[in-house]
């Protein structure tokens, strides 16, 4: 059975109101309420303090989706771009340095207009040497002026006795010789040229047919007054191409040579 409530009447001038208190046995049983089954029993320790039991299986995490750029990471992705600047770099600084430093080196070989002199080598006698400075001008010892004036010593009576012969690319080629003598005709010139020596206006025939491999040049008139051949007829041997008779010539130092024999002639 249950206990009596207890009354308690406060002051004589109000009414009575009437306060249950019940026993502690039976507040603890009233508040004490059975759990449903799913919820486990109430001595479970997961709901001494009143938390639900949640398995960790059932548990979630939600992680954001990565960022990629051209489907790399964003931080392998502008690592590949800073090495790919950096390679560039190098590349250009590489490709100018190679630039000044070739320039450098072409300013340094060639001469300028205020250093470095040219080198300047005349011929001189036979058995003369020369070391070649491009700091300096070199001059042969002996050297020779050219004559652009006066007259070439010349023995025609000398060479008329016997044919003169010229070694030329290492076959012979031989000449007859007539004193103030001459060849004339129409176009019978192939050329006017300047030699300082008899045989060397025999050699400039010899020289033409060897090279042309053909006897285009027959024969020769020289003169060894370049005083009065060079300013009138800018050279002093002429080269025949074909022969007429002779006609005499008052140059006492003129001659006439026809080509008598020839390596090209037994072809």
């Amino acid at each position: 059975m249950m206990n009596a409530p207890e009354v308690y009447t406060q002051g004589s001038d109000g009414p009575e109101r009437a306060y249950y208190y019940p026993p502690p046995a039976q507040q603890q049983q009233q508040h004490q309420q059975p759990l449903p089954p799913q919820y486990g029993s109430a001595d479970s320790p997961s709901l001494s303090h009143g938390y639900q039991k949640v398995e960790q299986s059932t548990l979630e995490l939600a992680v954001p989706p990565k960022t990629t750029i051209f489907g790399f990471q964003r931080a392998k992705f502008f690592l590949l771009i800073t090495l790919a600047l950096v390679v560039v770099l190098a590349a250009v600084g590489g490709g100018v340095g190679g630039s000044i430093a070739a320039a450098k080196m072409r300013e340094s070989s060639c001469p300028t207009a205020n250093g470095t002199a040219t080198t300047t080598v005349t011929v001189g006698t036979p058995g003369t040497t020369s070391t070649a400075n491009p700091s300096q001008t070199t001059t042969l010892n002996n050297a020779i002026v050219v004559p652009t004036a006066g007259a070439i010593a010349f023995d025609c009576a000398k060479a008329q006795e016997n044919q003169q012969v010229v070694s030329v690319r290492g076959t012979s080629w031989g000449f007859e010789v007539k004193c103030q003598q001459d060849y004339n005709g129409p176009s019978i010139d192939i050329m006017g040229t300047t030699a300082y020596s008899f045989g060397d206006c025999l050699r400039s025939c010899a020289s033409l047919n060897s090279f042309s491999s053909n006897n285009t040049c027959l024969g020769v008139y020289f003169s060894g007054n370049i005083s009065d051949m060079l300013p009138s007829q800018y050279g002093n041997c002429f080269l025949k191409k074909y022969l007429t008779a002779l006609r005499p010539n008052d140059r006492t130092l003129g001659a006439a040579a026809s080509l008598v024999f020839s390596p090209l002639s037994s072809k």
